[in-house]
């Protein structure tokens, strides 16, 4: 099995593929990470006022994804995309453009086959978890 977390940072993001075995021993398994992209640019909330530049930005990650997890699993592999500090802030200065930044990236991540799960931004107590 394979998991996919996008860590949208406020001056970079990373895309991280998590891998375990299907198979757990008393509910529980090993989780080992299998690769890592770091996307070009600064962090999403960078983008502000560039239409369609933070989703563009995942693309060279999403399909570095596309061949590390084998095709037979893409649809399974769940995605989500946690964003940090850059986004709060965005949030709480310009919550139309945060909006728009995040409604881009679920759209784009979409576009890939894999299990989308969700994009959010993180509070300060959930990003320390």
């Amino acid at each position: 099995m394979y998991g996919v977390v996008l860590d949208a940072g406020s001056s970079h993001t990373a895309l991280y593929i998590y891998r375990w075995p299907a198979d757990k021993l008393n509910g529980t398994g090993v989780v080992t990470q299998h690769s890592e992209c770091h996307v070009k640019g600064g962090g999403i909330s960078s983008y502000a006022g560039q239409w369609g530049a933070a989703a563009r930005s995942l693309e060279v990650c999403l399909k570095q994804a596309m061949r590390d997890i084998p095709p037979d699993k893409h649809h399974r592999t769940p995605v989500y995309l946690g964003a940090t500090a850059g986004m709060r802030l965005l949030k709480i200065t310009n919550p139309d453009k945060a909006s728009q930044i995040l409604q881009e990236v679920k759209q784009k991540i979409k576009s890939f086959p894999f299990n989308f799960r969700g994009a959010v931004i993180l509070s300060g107590q959930e990003e320390g978890v």
